[in-house]
């Protein structure tokens, strides 16, 4: 250590020096390190264990850097409690210096870190800080998370039971209408699924033949109101009973209007228009060509279709083939081109569907879902 340092660090107000004879004892040769440490200048000489006590357990270290002449011992942030003798408060970094400039003693240096701890601790306490709010905010987060992930169960279950609760109504009315005419059994399920069948074929979207699929099961539930010497007569229907038969589009519309249901809304049109022709000789208003809906178009075949292939008190069941033929026949005047096209095409489809569920003993009470 040169004489050129010492003075620097003399100059220096944060750094104070001491120096400790080969016998590791020291005196008071610059009071500002005592200062500096909040001790009390000794009268006499004093063991460096004495001034810090912190270089208890490296008496070894400390031999060898006398015995080589080189080296160092290092207190990173020693504490010093504030005293009436100069120190307030400080962190100190404390060295044990081996130095030719001061051989045969060593340098003991003190410098004043207190600033750069107090920042370090503060960083250190805000990062903390941030890290634990950062932990909360992780932890409300995941609580939020879970508590929207058990709302959406909730309300997709709600709306799961909503929707079967409103199936289930459509299914319980259908059964209500079919009750009323024994012979027609099986007819509302199949008449249901061959729309479906007719809708996917010409491209109906998914969501669209689901509405279709129920909304259709109740296209005779007008019959409801159709008196039973008219519904259930064994011969064919006089004028003012066909016009009276007739009215059952006219009365399921009015018994299923008034829902913001699309189900329901579908079913009101389905109800209305199933017996409306492409030549705009149908009823109950005589729609003609795109005039009737959609869902009216595809269920007129449907209905016809299956109504063909049932037994009845006035007729004998036709065939598949026969009453597939009738379709194809009407295109054009009954139905709709495309609708016709549409059945020939899935013609192969009814009648495996027929022979899976044995075509009129089907009925609601196996009907599925979907």
């Amino acid at each position: 250590m040169t004489d050129s340092l010492l003075e620097l660090l003399a100059r220096r107000m944060l750094v104070q020096h001491e120096l400790v004879s080969a016998d590791l004892t020291l005196a008071c040769t610059n009071p500002g390190f005592w200062t500096l440490i909040g001790e009390v200048p000794p009268t006499g000489r004093i063991s460096v264990f004495e001034v810090m006590p912190e270089l208890f357990g490296l008496e070894e270290e400390i031999a060898l850097i006398l015995a080589e002449g080189t080296g160092e011992v290092t207190l990173p942030c020693v504490t010093r409690a504030a005293s009436e003798y100069g120190a307030e408060g400080t962190y100190l970094d404390i060295a044990l210096i081996a130095d030719a400039a001061v051989a045969p003693c060593l340098l003991l240096i003190a410098t004043d870190v207190t600033n750069q701890s107090v920042q370090q601790r503060g960083l250190m306490q805000s990062r903390n800080e941030n890290a634990l709010l950062q932990e909360k905010l992780t932890q409300m987060n995941e609580r939020i998370r879970e508590h929207s992930h058990s709302l959406e169960l909730a309300v997709s279950q709600r709306t799961r039971e909503l929707r079967e609760t409103r199936l289930e109504i459509i299914r319980r009315l259908a059964l209500a209408a079919e009750s009323r005419d024994p012979l027609a059994r099986g007819h509302l399920s199949r008449m249901s699924r061959y729309s479906a069948m007719i809708a996917e074929q010409i491209g109906v979207e998914e969501s669209e033949r689901q509405i279709i699929y129920h909304a259709s099961l109740l296209h005779d539930v007008g019959k409801i109101a159709i008196p039973d010497r008219i519904l259930q007569k064994p011969g064919p229907l006089s004028t003012e009973e066909l016009t009276e038969m007739r009215r059952h589009t006219i009365y399921g519309a009015d018994i299923l209007g008034g829902s913001t249901w699309e189900f329901m809304r579908a079913a009101v049109t389905i109800a209305l228009t199933h017996h409306e022709r492409w030549d705009g000789q149908g009823y109950p208003n005589g729609l003609k060509g795109l005039e009737i809906p959609l869902f009216g178009r595809i269920c007129a075949v449907a209905d016809v279709f299956d109504a063909l292939t049932m037994k009845r008190p006035y007729k004998a069941a036709w065939s598949v083939d026969e009453a597939a033929a009738f379709v194809a026949k009407q295109s054009g005047s009954a139905f709709q081109p495309l609708m016709a096209e549409a059945f020939a095409d899935i013609l192969p489809d009814v009648r495996r569907a027929q022979a899976q569920d044995g075509s009129e003993e089907s009925s609601l009470e196996e009907l599925s879902e979907g």
